[in-house]
């Protein structure tokens, strides 16, 4: 199964006509003010990359936990921890990122697949022993959801009871890192992914974090091999996680321009809308699945992308993805306004 993401410019210039570099790519949850990478040493790139502590010990103080590993980037995790468990059921969530349920389906584990608005359904099989382990994505990707602590600790007692497992996808928590589950990292049972690419707008770095037990942390280490995060991606990674003053701007940045967002595209497709939500790095729209694809497609002719994602059958969600600068919030809303004139005129 081939998965269609975000920020592929090249299927959108070949699909749309457009040169890949003048488009307004929205079409992701990266943020477009990423940290400012100082230059790295040149040696980084000259030598062979050995891990370094001072990776860990920022690692150590930014998540709060000491049981963790540096691995290139959460994907790599996505892909590789389903051959560490043995075949069984695993939850995973109907709308999420799509790479863990085909992840999962490789390694032939069964899966159930749960909803956004069915929590309770997926409490009562945890409760009742039908599933081994639940995989959560926190805050959702694209649907907005975050799941409570005090329920996912409660879910975690529970599975603890009979060995089995929470694995939790904290891709996008960083602006709310209140709501980790970090600190539970003393159970066993419980594996958490974290990632530079988004909050710190350094995907291409390739950079990010398991957090488990030893035990998983090792045999994810023989799964790595030698050399797997790179020297010039480790540097940058302390800069970024001790860098505690651009952290704290950061938030406050991201939390504004997203209200500013949700608040915008509330007001302007308020007659058309069944539900909006946002994190602090996108906003989703729920509308009908006709409307979503005339919008989507209009944006996309003027140059503008952003996500069309399948809810169900009859409804899309629109996932838009935060302007950078006032050049990109006057584009995007006069894309918008051509649409709304097209479409009512």
């Amino acid at each position: 199964m081939k998965i269609l993401h975000g920020g592929n410019l090249e299927r959108a210039e070949k699909e749309f006509g457009i040169e890949k570099n003048t488009w307004l790519d929205l079409s992701t949850g990266i943020n477009p003010c990423g940290y400012p990478v100082p230059q790295f040493p040149a040696e980084l790139i000259r030598r062979l990359p050995s891990q370094e502590l001072a990776l860990e010990s920022a690692a150590t103080s930014y998540y709060q936990t000491n049981s963790l590993l540096a691995i290139p980037g959460s994907q790599f995790a996505i892909q590789t921890l389903p051959a560490l468990f043995p075949k069984c059921c695993i939850a995973i969530p109907r709308i999420g990122y799509q790479e863990h349920k085909v992840a999962w389906e490789k390694s032939e584990h069964d899966i159930f697949l749960y909803s956004d608005d069915k929590l309770d359904e997926l409490e009562a099989s945890i409760v009742a022993g039908k599933v081994n382990i639940v995989l959560i994505i926190n805050p959702n990707n694209p649907s907005c959801l975050l799941i409570e602590k005090t329920r996912l600790k409660f879910w975690l007692d529970e599975l603890e009871k009979r060995n089995a497992f929470l694995i939790i996808d904290e891709t996008f928590m960083d602006s709310s890192p209140e709501h980790s589950m970090a600190e539970y990292l003393n159970s066993s049972n419980l594996v958490i992914l974290r990632s530079l690419g988004k909050f710190f707008g350094l995907a291409g770095v390739r950079l990010g974090f398991l957090l488990a037990n030893k035990e998983i942390c090792e045999t994810m280490q023989e799964k790595l091999g030698p050399w797997a995060v790179s020297g010039p991606a480790q540097w940058i990674g302390i800069q970024a996680l001790t860098d505690t003053a651009w952290q704290k701007n950061n938030r406050l940045y991201l939390e504004n321009e997203s209200a500013s967002l949700t608040g915008y595209l509330g007001r302007i497709l308020a007659s058309e809308l069944i539900e909006i939500n946002n994190t602090a790095l996108f906003v989703s729209l729920i509308l009908k699945k006709d409307l979503a694809t005339s919008l989507y497609k209009n944006l996309a002719h003027q140059g503008v992308l952003i996500r069309q994602i399948d809810y169900d059958t009859r409804h899309s969600i629109l996932r838009f993805g935060l302007p950078g600068n006032d050049e990109q919030w006057s584009r995007l809303k006069s894309a918008i306004k051509l649409f709304l004139e097209t479409r009512y005129s």
